[in-house]
């Protein structure tokens, strides 16, 4: 082992030692996979709003479809269904790493000039690295199907969650089943009443991305 290792060059020594981690981080990243443990994109969520005051007055983004599970600040700000291509996620990256190193010294062993298979391995580096965001993409794309449309809030009660103020002076929450899915979402009312929390309401109308309420009657 030890002279297999010195009769390397430097370049091909350079590749083993990102080769080898980074093969093994693959592997354990398939193993995760199959175990269902391996979901995750790895990437930072800026969006995530988790600890933070629910009744922060976060602005709206228009009448949007919100993911289940999720609402008011959080479900505005992380739709759990971007669809756009995110390239450095840890997986992309490991996919890379292993791609370039693996190709480079094939190559390098193949006779190829260093310089060549260095530029070789780092395009199907690059090629791999496109790949699996792409099926981030694609993956993302196909969970926002399954989110939860305002909409189909309109006629539908509702259990006051976070005190709404009269008159839209501001918003609060409410509870409720929507496309058989218990969500929190944000709402206003135009009433002359405060709504307090466990008051239950009937959803009547969607402005700006925001349930317009009345008390249940």
């Amino acid at each position: 082992m030890f002279e297999w290792w010195e009769g390397l060059s430097n370049v091909l020594r350079v590749l083993y030692c990102i080769a080898f981690p980074a093969s093994l981080l693959l592997l354990l990243q398939i193993i995760l996979s199959l175990f269902g443990l391996g979901h995750g994109d790895g990437d930072f969520n800026v969006s995530d709003t988790s600890g933070l005051d629910a009744d922060a007055g976060t602005p709206n983004l228009g009448d949007l479809d919100v993911p289940d599970g999720s609402a008011g600040a959080d479900s505005v700000g992380d739709l759990g269904g971007d669809p756009s291509l995110r390239l450095f996620t840890f997986q992309g990256i490991v996919a890379f790493f292993t791609l370039f190193s693996w190709t480079s010294i094939v190559c390098i062993q193949s006779q190829v000039p260093a310089a060549l298979a260095l530029v070789i391995g780092f395009a199907v580096g690059t090629a791999a690295l496109l790949g699996v965001a792409k099926v981030f993409q694609l993956a993302t794309r196909l969970q926002s199907n399954g989110t939860i449309s305002l909409r189909n809030a309109l006629g539908k009660t509702g259990v006051v969650y976070i005190r709404i103020p009269r008159q839209g002076e501001g918003q609060g929450k409410i509870t409720m089943t929507i496309q058989e899915r218990f969500s929190e979402l944000d709402a206003i009312t135009y009433g002359d009443e405060d709504l307090k929390p466990s008051t239950v309401v009937r959803v009547v109308d969607l402005v700006n991305g925001l349930l317009v309420v009345e008390k249940e009657t």
